[in-house]
């Protein structure tokens, strides 16, 4: 019996981010355990991650060009640290969505835009860059009505800050109905002078 090969897809979706700290995963299960789990649509945990940059759909021959485009972003930037702001419901007029929030940082700002800049001729649609983000782990999605509740219980023990030292790079993918994000081998560390 004959296989033929899997086909490699035609198109990928892909963002820079990293992975959240230890404590974000205890965390996430204080808060289960407290908010009423039949109104959200909690992350699941391997799906947790700080977003750098996103890019959307690329053509996967088009990959190779993308790395090598972070691959000079990382020489640009030195690690540095975004300060935790807490939990958070986002956004602020009509919450959806449970974030762990860190302060606005202008070299995270500056980050963001290089990766978006640098990745912008491989997307296949063009989008904007924001300016000044908020960087954040979300934890999970209110359903139902679009506006969560107005209380969340006290975390003890959560990490004062991120240390953003390294760009990896995440795939988007769709498996049995649910999306998974996949990080990928290639990982750029920021240039430690």
């Amino acid at each position: 019996m004959t296989f033929s090969p899997v086909k490699a897809p035609e198109t990928l979706r892909l963002f820079a981010a990293i992975p959240p700290p230890q404590e974000m995963l205890w965390i996430q299960k204080k808060f289960q355990d407290h908010l009423n789990r039949g109104d959200w649509k909690w992350m699941r945990t391997e799906n947790l991650h700080l977003t750098l940059c996103f890019v959307g759909n690329i053509r996967s021959e088009v990959l190779p060009g993308l790395l090598e485009s972070w691959e000079k972003v990382r020489w640009q930037f030195t690690p540095f640290r975004i300060w935790s702001d807490g939990p958070a419901w986002m956004p602020e007029r009509k919450p959806r969505m449970l974030w762990w929030r860190y302060k606005k940082s202008q070299e995270f700002s500056n980050l963001h835009k290089a990766l978006h800049r640098a990745a912008a001729p491989f997307k296949i649609r063009p989008s904007a860059w924001e300016p000044h983000p908020w960087p954040h782990i979300t934890l999970a999605r209110f359903k139902g009505s679009r506006q969560g509740p107005g209380w969340l219980p006290e975390v003890d023990a959560c990490p004062d800050y991120l240390e953003i030292n390294e760009i990896q790079i995440w795939q988007s993918l769709l498996h049995q109905g649910q999306v998974r994000y996949v990080p990928l081998p290639n990982r750029f560390p920021l240039f430690d002078a």
